[in-house]
This record gives C-alpha cells, structure tokens and sequence, in this order.
C-alpha cells in the first residue's frame, strides 16, 4: 500500500472504531506506524494486534469517541 493509501484507510475508519496495523495492510504494519505518527486524522483509532494502544493521548481520544476498554484492551465490539 502506498502511503496515501493507508492514510485515507485511516480516516475512514468511523468515531468509536478502531482497526489494528495488520488489518490496514499485514505485509507493512511498520509503514502503518511511520503513517500514523505523520497522520493528524484518524491516527488514535489504529491499535496493536492485542488491542492496547500506543499511549495514554491515544487511550484518552479513544474514550471521548466512546471506546471502551477492559483493562488495557480496546474492547473486541469496537474493531472493524
């Protein structure tokens, strides 16, 4: 995927969603993270594999959207 692509993969998923790196594109999660650090838009709703977030800016945008947690791991009806 090129780097546009997975940006606009970021901003469509919906407020109260999230989406880990693997299912934006399997074979590039680390392009995923170098996207996600440069994308002001939609960057909080990409998540690690195990549901936890990159940190606690990410985990407090999450929460105003809606998404719940259980314990340090985004709850499994929030992913798309």
């Amino acid at each position: 995927m090129t780097h546009e692509e997975i940006r606009d993969e970021m901003r469509r998923i919906p407020r109260g969603k999230v989406k880990t790196y693997s299912a934006i594109t399997p074979s590039a999660c680390a392009q995923v993270g170098k996207v996600q650090n440069e994308e002001p838009d939609g960057w909080h709703r990409v998540v690690f594999k195990d549901g936890t977030t990159k940190n606690d800016e990410q985990r407090r945008k999450l929460l105003a959207e809606g998404v719940t947690f259980r314990g340090e791991r985004v709850r499994r009806e929030h992913h798309v």
